[in-house]
């Protein structure tokens, strides 16, 4: 999920990530930089899945993000579980 958040008075945003491979959920809000229609953010390293770094595209109906390992996802717009 992707949220709105000011930064040095300025509009920025951030993105709420959830992986869930098999077990518990791991959650973290992190920076996004959105450039166009270009994204991209990194996980903290002192989480688990700790600095994987995500690129992707969004546009105004569904985001194709590509995985560390190559994988792409592809995220229909929506409401998600959180909302």
């Amino acid at each position: 999920m992707i949220v709105p958040r000011e930064s040095k008075g300025d509009l920025a945003w951030s993105v709420f990530v959830q992986v869930a491979e098999g077990g518990a959920p791991i959650t973290a809000l992190v920076p996004l930089t959105l450039i166009g229609n270009k994204i991209e953010f990194t996980l903290p390293p002192a989480e688990p899945y700790g600095g994987m770094h995500f690129t992707g595209t969004i546009s105004s109906t569904e985001i194709r993000l590509n995985t560390p390992s190559g994988q792409v996802e592809v995220l229909r717009r929506g409401k998600s579980y959180w909302q």
